[in-house]
């Protein structure tokens, strides 16, 4: 079979699995490589909570699979945050993933967190947070492709598709909650680590006649790392995120290394290297500039689709506005 045959059946399946929910079958959310570049989309609990900036506005973009279609899956975030005294911090954020122009899921929050310990107790830092919102999905019946209409291996239009979808728009509610924990504490080693939960509520999603069980499952995301503080120019962060949906599993760790030119005027760089588990090599490099941060980063396939993509897997790119606080008042 020719490699486009392939790709075809390759896609069809996708938006069949996609819709063809059940008790045991459901969607996963996107993913980031970047994954904590805009934090308040990690864990509620980072909402606000940085009290040596001003605020927090950040965007986010990834393209994924562009080697085998012409239309790619995205993922556009935007993000905004701040603290409003020494203990709450307010926020939210907007996401929008597309599936190759096929289907669509649009997420909109607004975001609070809550600083558990002491302010004034400086050796330890232990966040909550909680966010509430909506999430939209659609898809685009007109692109649809099913098996029913491929003969001998090629895509015949006018055949029926043979299926029943009894809608293609979903509006549920959004509710996750996180916990945060830091060590403040001066040295070398500054370890971290949080636990969050997104779509609380499980909430229904169906698309197909009698399909009232199929819901939008919980996700659990644990994330964890150290910062390693080589000296006044260097510094380390390991890190790693482990992420559960349904029957989903996903372990990504690494490290990235960063220095510093100048610390008053804000100027920096950084390098980095990840390993998604059974997807792909990550490479990232970044720079600071005054208030500004950018990052990009790129996946190389190694899961069982680089037979067709070659490595080539996602790109991805972060810009953060970070101005420092000056003259607060807490």
């Amino acid at each position: 079979m020719k490699i486009m045959n392939k790709l075809n059946i390759f896609f069809a399946a996708l938006i069949v699995a996609l819709f063809a929910t059940s008790a045991d079958t459901y969607g996963q959310d996107y993913h980031l490589s970047q994954f904590d570049a805009l934090p308040v989309t990690l864990n509620p609990a980072f909402t606000g909570m940085n009290h040596d900036y001003e605020y927090r506005a950040a965007s986010q973009y990834r393209a994924q699979w562009r080697a085998l279609a012409s239309k790619p899956f995205s993922t556009m975030a935007l993000s905004f945050d701040m603290p409003i005294d020494k203990k709450w911090g307010v926020g939210g954020y907007i996401i929008n993933n597309d599936g190759a122009r096929v289907f669509n899921t649009f997420t909109a929050v607004v975001s609070g967190a809550y600083q558990i310990t002491e302010p004034r107790q400086s050796d330890h830092k232990l966040t909550v947070g909680l966010q509430a919102g909506v999430v939209y999905e659609n898809t685009n019946d007109l692109d649809l492709t099913f098996d029913n209409q491929y003969m001998a291996g090629s895509f015949v239009q006018s055949m029926p598709d043979g299926e029943n979808f009894e809608r293609f728009k979903t509006l549920m509610p959004e509710f996750n909650f996180g916990f945060q924990y830091q060590l403040m504490k001066e040295g070398m080693f500054q370890p971290y680590g949080g636990l969050s939960v997104f779509h609380i509520t499980n909430p229904k999603k169906n698309f197909l006649p009698g399909d009232g069980n199929s819901r939008l499952p919980r996700r659990y995301a644990f994330n964890g790392g150290s910062k390693v503080n080589i000296n006044d120019q260097v510094r380390l962060d390991v890190k790693g995120l482990a992420q559960m949906q349904g029957e989903a599993f996903e372990i990504l760790a690494g490290l990235s290394g960063e220095y510093i030119f100048d610390e008053r005027e804000g100027t920096a760089a950084r390098l980095g290297g990840y390993y998604r588990v059974d997807d792909a090599f990550i490479i990232l490099a970044g720079v600071d500039y005054n208030s500004l941060r950018f990052n990009v980063s790129y996946d190389i396939n190694t899961s069982a689709l680089n037979e067709y993509t070659s490595g080539r897997g996602a790109l991805e790119f972060t810009l953060i506005y970070l101005p420092k606080a000056s003259g607060r008042a807490f």
